[in-house]
């Protein structure tokens, strides 16, 4: 994006100082036609780009701020299913579920694991109390 941003801006300023030559007779009319549109085009093709990034980087921040208030409010919402849905639910998170030794032991799958990683202190296993979000991180602002 940065570079898109530069290059637009370069690209102004060459327009800029094409205008001038053009005004001041330096350059022929048609030169100066040819340049132009040839820049303005190139101009208009980095900001079509530069677009085209804020658009999906606006829509990734949204699919991330909706993913993770979904994993805010996860533990209250899997107390509510029936068990068939907490099993469907469970299918879905996890992968690699061991029972050894009287500890189970379970493998998040992707994007899960990553909030798993990303929240601070928080245990797979340690779930709020007392129907409260208490117990869990709190990652977005209310």
């Amino acid at each position: 994006m940065v570079r898109l941003k530069a290059e637009a801006d370069c690209l102004q300023v060459r327009m800029d100082k094409l205008y001038v030559d053009h005004l001041e007779g330096r350059i022929p009319v048609a030169m100066y036609d040819r340049l132009a549109s040839e820049w303005r085009d190139e101009r208009m093709q980095s900001l079509e780009r530069l677009e085209g990034f804020r658009e999906v980087d606006d829509a990734l921040i949204g699919d991330g701020i909706e993913l993770l208030d979904l994993a805010r409010k996860a533990h209250r919402t899997f107390v509510l299913q029936s068990p068939s849905d907490k099993i469907n639910v469970l299918k879905l998170l996890l992968s690699n579920c061991t029972w050894a030794n009287g500890e189970l032991t379970v493998e998040f799958r992707e994007p899960f694991a990553m909030l798993e990683k990303i929240s601070p202190g928080a245990s797979a296993f340690s779930a709020p109390t007392g129907g409260s979000e208490a117990g869990c991180p709190n990652w977005l602002p209310e």
